[in-house]
């Protein structure tokens, strides 16, 4: 332990705040009924467990009692990229035992689960597991040395109050980052119900050759091969990890001399350009913001400036729609690094709506993407109290009423969409 605790803190291993410290079953998971889930390292995901979609797996009656999971209980991946991440058991189905590459963590009466479950998110705790983590082609803890981890221990009332602040505080993330999910769901129903798949096109839409809906004196064409350093007051050019859901994130933008710009001048940019990634991930998109209209792009990005025939934002959402993007795959070449030919990008073959269809959309898909810098500002801001609460939390630094109230946003934001 690094940090200075409170007068009335103890520090103990957590070897002393368990009752057991246990590896897993060794069995083999099947998806028929024999009444025992088996849960294993990849059945949780971002921090959940949709147990209807755990497996199951053969036991006998002493194994299941050995293996059981109670609510409570907190699972480690002890081996592989995941190593440490660990899960607090709730709302477990009866008869559900955990897998060989999880360590099951039960707390003994001297320890909040909810407290040592939030304490193992803290860098301290990620601290301890790295400088405990062995192994050279995957590292990974065990029992022993999971034991061996010294946590902060103030009293049990105190453990339960910064367990509610934190458990809040967390719900609060999650709430953010549903309503995040929500509404790009509900942009693509939008998009699927005014148009339907743009593969299969079942409304009969007259098809172009992507070709065919661009701007002709400013043809489908990628950019910059080697822009050298970062220069201050450069020219800016955007790479593929400056695109992110469907906008360039402008405050990472690196920027060329104005020389080797002008050497790419065909690629140059304007608002409201789109831009496909064509090198590694292959078909990530982005529309051009007004403050980077004059910029430039890698050789890994092309940029499609549409034509009269198609506005770009049905474009974009037509191209980032499932369909399409699984249509593209088919078009990626390579191994080591992946990527799709201009000329295969050209003839990709576009469903064409009538324009004034296209730009109802465009308005709906305005509307939500202000709907969503909304909800991504409300995202970041409980990704931030989190965090202060947490660094403070084990420090003995928290204080009553620490949480404010939750806004009603998300009500908000199903009211405004309501209408579509």
């Amino acid at each position: 332990m690094s940090e200075k605790l409170k007068e009335n803190w103890s520090v103990d291993l957590l070897s002393n705040l368990s009752s057991s410290i246990d590896y897993g079953h060794t069995a083999s998971a099947t998806f028929e009924n024999t009444e025992t889930k088996f849960l294993r390292i990849t059945d949780i995901q971002n921090g959940f467990v949709y147990w209807e979609n755990v497996p199951f797996c053969e036991c006998t009656e002493p194994e299941r009692k050995r293996y059981e999971l109670a609510d409570g209980d907190i699972v480690f991946a002890r081996t592989g990229a995941t190593t440490g991440k660990s899960y607090l058991i709730k709302d477990c189905p009866p008869k559900s035992v955990f897998a060989s590459y999880l360590i099951r963590v039960r707390p003994n009466d001297r320890i909040n689960p909810n407290y040592l479950f939030q304490y193992f998110q803290t860098s301290d705790y990620w601290r301890q597991i790295s400088a405990r983590s062995s192994g050279t082609a995957q590292a990974g803890v065990n029992a022993s040395k999971l034991g061996s981890l010294q946590i902060p221990l103030p009293p049990l009332p105190e453990q339960k109050r910064i367990a509610e602040v934190l458990d809040k505080a967390d719900a609060l993330r999650e709430k953010r980052r549903l309503a995040l999910q929500k509404l790009d769901t509900l942009l693509q129903s939008v998009f699927l119900e005014m148009f339907g798949d743009p593969v299969k096109n079942p409304k009969g839409w007259e098809v172009e050759s992507l070709i065919n809906l661009i701007d002709e004196s400013r043809p489908i064409t990628y950019g910059i091969l080697k822009p050298g350093d970062d220069i201050e007051d450069g020219v800016p050019y955007i790479r593929v990890l400056d695109m992110k859901d469907g906008e360039v994130l402008v405050d990472g933008v690196r920027r060329t001399t104005p020389k080797i710009s002008n050497e790419y001048k065909r690629s140059i940019l304007k608002f409201g350009d789109l831009l496909m990634s064509i090198r590694g991930h292959v078909g990530r998109l982005a529309i051009v913001p007004e403050v980077l209209a004059g910029a430039n792009i890698t050789q890994d990005t092309a940029r499609l400036a549409p034509n009269d025939k198609c506005n770009v934002h049905y474009l974009h959402d037509c191209l980032k729609s499932v369909y399409f993007q699984r249509e593209m795959k088919r078009y990626v070449k390579g191994m080591a690094v992946q990527g799709i030919n201009l000329g295969d990008v050209k003839e990709l073959k576009i469903p064409v709506p009538p324009l004034s269809l296209q730009e109802k959309f465009a308005s709906i898909s305005l509307h939500f993407k202000k709907l969503r810098n909304e909800s991504v500002k409300s995202k970041k801001m409980s990704e931030s109290l989190f965090q202060s609460l947490q660094q403070r939390a084990f420090k003995g630094e928290l204080f009553s009423n620490e949480l404010p109230p939750v806004e009603p946003q998300e009500e908000n934001v199903w009211k405004q969409t309501s209408a579509f």
